[in-house]
């Protein structure tokens, strides 16, 4: 898929309910687990890049996590807004229209990051352009 055809899929709303039905149970309740794993403790800053509209970042919310969400497709960040009614009391820290590839936010501004789905799209020239961590870091 060329990029107008990535953002035509995701802004087609083709994802909304994925984690709720058939395998994609598996999928919602299997990441929750390794993210509860691996995340620091509430009330970590976490950006959920990529974060489709919502899933994860509304139930790490629920559980006192301060998250950002961001999405290339607008419609994801609109549709959003829909799972707020099965979170009463919790809000999300930001919604933003975004491409993962460039998020504007100083570095070390996060606790953690989640980054899942855009990494279904990097080209292998997106590769090439990320920085290397000197070793010894």
């Amino acid at each position: 898929m060329d990029a107008d055809e990535v953002l035509d899929f995701y802004n087609s709303g083709i994802e909304k309910g994925r984690l709720h039905n058939n395998i994609g149970l598996i999928e919602f309740t299997r990441t929750k687990e390794i993210l509860m794993d691996r995340l620091p403790p509430p009330p970590a800053v976490i950006y959920d890049i990529g974060g489709g509209y919502g899933e994860y970042a509304w139930y790490l919310a629920s559980l006192g996590y301060r998250v950002h969400l961001f999405d290339l497709a607008e419609a994801n960040i609109r549709m959003a807004e829909d799972l707020a009614a099965g979170y009463p009391g919790v809000t999300l820290e930001e919604k933003t229209v975004a491409d993962a590839r460039s998020i504007d936010r100083p570095d070390a501004s996060a606790d953690a990051v989640i980054l899942m789905g855009p990494l279904y799209h990097i080209a292998a020239d997106d590769f090439r352009n990320i920085s290397r961590i000197p070793s010894g870091h």
